[in-house]
């Protein structure tokens, strides 16, 4: 698990580091508040990072839900508030897991209005969706009608929470994508479009390395 502090002391190295190869460092600008902008840094970063790591995960974490079910088969689960991306989702039944959730408007997500082109035990579809009160869900398709709704996965991965850490290791090329897209933030944040690209860039790549192996 890795800390805030930790994080934060990485993207300092990563900052000064560069500061010294381009003779501007903003640790020298503003040392007082640099902790600070990095620690709001880290949340969006995070997201990013989920969000371009197709098949790396990042952060995972179990999700704790019960199902509702609608009576035909299908049903669906209130996501958790800090729910990014799924991860993985299987209902006792099914043939296999869920690593997709499909959005609301896709072709995939229309076909699941028909129960003869809905997803089946055998290949099983997640949709993302909303309940009528406004709240994040994941209708999935689907069970036989008689069949009990228990789920056997749920895995997702999960927004920051300053007081967990992140689950990562730090030789972890996640930790080190997540550095570097949190140094891209504040560069950006001090207006410095040229090194906030260089070190998403970087960020990125990690990731590309990390999916490759």
């Amino acid at each position: 698990m890795i800390t805030k502090d930790e994080i934060v002391a990485k993207v300092k190295a990563i900052m000064n580091e560069i500061g010294k190869e381009t003779n501007a460092s903003l640790l020298d600008e503003d040392t007082i508040k640099i902790d600070q902008y990095i620690e709001e840094c880290i949340g969006d970063a995070l997201s990013l990072v989920i969000l371009n790591s197709p098949n790396l995960v990042v952060n995972p974490k179990k999700g704790s839900v019960s199902p509702t079910t609608n009576g035909d088969g299908t049903g669906y689960v209130v996501l958790p508030d800090d729910f990014v991306k799924l991860v993985a989702f299987k209902m006792n039944g099914w043939k296999r897991s869920v690593s997709i959730a499909y959005p609301l408007d896709s072709e995939q997500a229309k076909e699941q209005g028909n129960e003869f082109t809905r997803g089946t035990k055998s290949k099983p579809v997640c949709v993302l969706s909303y309940s009528p009160e406004g709240k994040k869900t994941l209708e999935y398709y689907s069970l036989g009608d008689s069949e009990s709704h228990t789920i056997s996965v749920f895995v997702y991965e999960a927004a920051y929470d300053p007081s967990a850490g992140i689950n990562l290791k730090s030789n972890d090329p996640a930790f080190y994508a997540l550095c570097y897209m949190t140094a891209s933030l504040v560069y950006s944040i001090f207006e410095n479009p040229s090194t906030a690209k260089e070190m998403q860039t970087i960020a990125i790549n990690y990731i590309s390395n990390a999916i490759s192996h």
